[in-house]
């Protein structure tokens, strides 16, 4: 990895991966019952996010209890502490910071990794607050690289036993917004998403679709700008009486007045993005040069409506709107009921301006400054007392960029990809690392995700078989199994306590995947005594490393899900090879009958051919239906 220099096993399952993560890139009705002795993660045995729930001869004892995870975005929730059941209020007098999970998490304010505790006095509650989408247009992959990213942190903390208050806002008034729905009314007058309100709701409704196939669990609020208006004006009051912000005249072209930060009565800003005013006079993203502004990097709280603008409210500056920073302080502050939060989350090009402005309208809006200390802005319980900040995505190793042609949305991937393939490439890298992303990259993660899935499969069949012959001996102990499934468990904790790293996650899963298919494809492990267990604890843990991805796939119906999976998979490498099933089904009929007759080049020709196109011939096994299997690989 970029930090540390964490490496992954290249032998393995994953390993193709492996130069990702360098520098720069980054069921049956037996089935259902076997659940019944070994209940592995599952749905049923747990509510969103996260919980576990293992019975089995291997000796485990999970590090810290799992919290329910939240309810749907629309629970209700109080603005100064969030809603938690009797079992979790339960855990929360019991809590004890001495004996906190260890958790290990980079903190950019602080430029190291730091052991994460909640805020004293708060027991197990933490505040998680992530920044959303400007919602003008369909995400794209680096909108999915983000929310993963946090979605997994949220996962995990739960999985310690955390009460998490998770949030994420829409920004859903915006110049791009009104630009992009100015354009649509241009063309089309009747157009419903020609108004701005009408068009960020479309883009808002999208984004959820899109976090629900890649099985992101939604926050428990989500906050939009357009909710938070009064809120944002009478912090920038706040901020005016403070001395810290100033009005300003409009331009020729306004009818409202505009109203801007005064960086320069702020000491310590910068401390978060590293930048000093004094010697850097460049404007942030999103930050006009104008001459109105005192000072270069004084930033607008508050822009003056123009005469033909669509969206406006009324202040006491004029029409006008919102400025993009004021919206995230604002709507933390109304939806935490105060600073400080615990986490805050976001790509790592929001560190400046975007959070930078954040952290300096938080600290303004709390009084007059009367000191002159650079270091003030640093204290990390000020606004924020972890900053938690994601690489970016790489289209083949140049970064994503609309002008470059190689701007991917989170649909156009959809349309050729599993949305399991894209989580795992995401997932699968450390989340401050970038991701290097590619058509290669992809069906590697299909790939891999194929070999596991029919793994996990076979599995639960073989499982599901012994125990319809009677199950094991009780005197059967298979010490070795039991061990992978133990020592895997244990790798996780360890990968994940440092700093969400991930892809040792996926190395654990490794010799995992191994033993399950040696018991099951070999005839010693057909015959071995203890099968039952050791395919129980094997799969168990399978599961749990995995649940660590967010992918939850284990339960009553595991093996059907699997089943489901895989064909999925299958129909995509079909669509990417640009074959049907009749026009595979004649080449394979084809190549069949060259084998027949012994035209061994003429067979041998047909399979690379289906090689080239991503469909590795089984050759030696058959499909259910008696046609020769296939498995989708990466195409060449």
């Amino acid at each position: 990895f970029r930090h540390d220099q964490h490496a992954l096993p290249s032998s393995s399952c994953f390993g193709g991966f492996s130069a990702g993560y360098t520098r720069g890139s980054m069921q049956t009705t037996s089935a259902s019952r076997l659940l019944s002795s070994y209940a592995p993660y599952h749905p049923s045995s747990r509510s969103r996010g996260g919980g576990l729930s293992f019975r089995s001869r291997l000796s485990f004892k999970p590090r810290r209890l799992v919290v329910p995870p939240p309810a749907a975005a629309s629970s209700a929730l109080s603005t100064t502490s969030s809603t938690t059941s009797t079992s979790s209020s339960t855990r929360s007098e019991a809590f004890n910071r001495d004996t906190a999970p260890a958790f290990q998490l980079y903190n950019t304010m602080a430029r190291t990794k730091q052991p994460f505790l909640p805020r004293p006095g708060m027991q197990n509650k933490v505040t998680m607050y992530v920044c959303g989408i400007t919602a003008y247009d369909y995400s794209h992959i680096g909108h999915a690289r983000a929310y993963v990213c946090y979605d997994v942190l949220y996962r995990h903390l739960t999985r310690l036993g955390y009460d998490v208050t998770y949030a994420r806002n829409f920004t859903d008034v915006d110049d791009k917004i009104i630009k992009r729905a100015d354009e649509i009314r241009e063309r089309d007058p009747n157009d419903p998403l020609g108004e701005p309100v009408a068009l960020a709701a479309e883009f808002s409704r999208a984004f959820h679709e899109d976090m629900d196939k890649l099985s992101c669990l939604r926050p428990h609020q989500e906050p939009r700008a357009t909710e938070h208006i009064p809120e944002m004006i009478e912090f920038i009051e706040t901020m005016i009486g403070n001395e810290h912000a100033y009005p300003a005249s409009s331009d020729d072209d306004g009818v409202g007045g505009d109203v801007y930060f005064a960086v320069d009565t702020l000491p310590g800003y910068g401390a978060l993005s590293g930048r000093d005013p004094s010697k850097d006079n460049r404007a942030g993203e999103r930050i006009a040069v104008d001459g109105r502004k005192r000072g270069p990097f004084d930033f607008a709280l508050w822009k003056g409506a123009r005469k033909n603008d669509s969206i406006k409210w009324d202040s006491p500056w004029g029409l006008g709107r919102p400025g993009w920073h004021i919206e995230c302080t604002a709507m933390i502050k109304k939806t935490f009921g105060g600073f400080p939060i615990d986490i805050h989350g976001g790509g790592r090009d929001l560190q400046f301006p975007h959070h930078e402005n954040e952290l300096a309208q938080a600290r303004a809006g709390q009084g007059r400054c009367q000191c002159d200390d650079p270091s003030a802005a640093s204290e990390p319980d000020s606004y924020a007392r972890y900053w938690v900040h994601n690489g970016f995505v790489n289209i083949d190793n140049e970064k994503m960029s609309k002008s470059l042609g190689n701007f991917f949305t989170i649909r156009d991937v959809f349309e050729r990809y599993p949305p399991d393939a894209l989580r795992h490439l995401l997932a699968s890298a450390q989340y401050r690392t970038d991701v290097s992303y590619s058509d290669t990259a992809l069906e590697m993660s299909c790939d891999t995700l194929y070999y596991t899935r029919s793994t996990l499969l076979d599995g639960e069949l073989a499982l599901a078989a012994t125990i319809e012959a009677g199950g094991d001996d009780k005197k059967a102990n298979p010490k070795e199994q039991l061990a992978i499934a133990a020592t895997a468990r244990e790798a996780c904790d360890k990968a994940m306590e440092d700093d969400l790293n991930t892809p040792m996650v996926c190395a654990a899963a490794v010799p995992i995947l191994k033993a399950i298919n040696d018991i099951c494809q070999t005839k010693a492990g057909r015959k071995m005594k203890g099968r039952q267990a050791a395919l129980e604890a094997l799969l168990a843990a399978a599961y749990d490393t995995f649940d660590r991805l967010g992918f939850v796939w284990g339960g009553s119906d595991a093996a059907e899900g699997h089943r489901s999976s895989l064909i999925e998979y299958k129909a995509a490498a079909l669509q990417r090879a640009g074959l049907t099933e009749g026009d595979l089904s004649e080449r394979l009929s084809a190549r069949e009958e060259a084998r027949k007759n012994k035209d061994y080049a003429e067979s041998d020709r047909l399979r690379d051919e289906l090689a080239k196109l991503g469909i590795s011939l089984q050759d030696g096994k058959k499909e259910e239906d008696g046609s020769p299997a296939w498995r989708p690989v990466p195409r060449t």
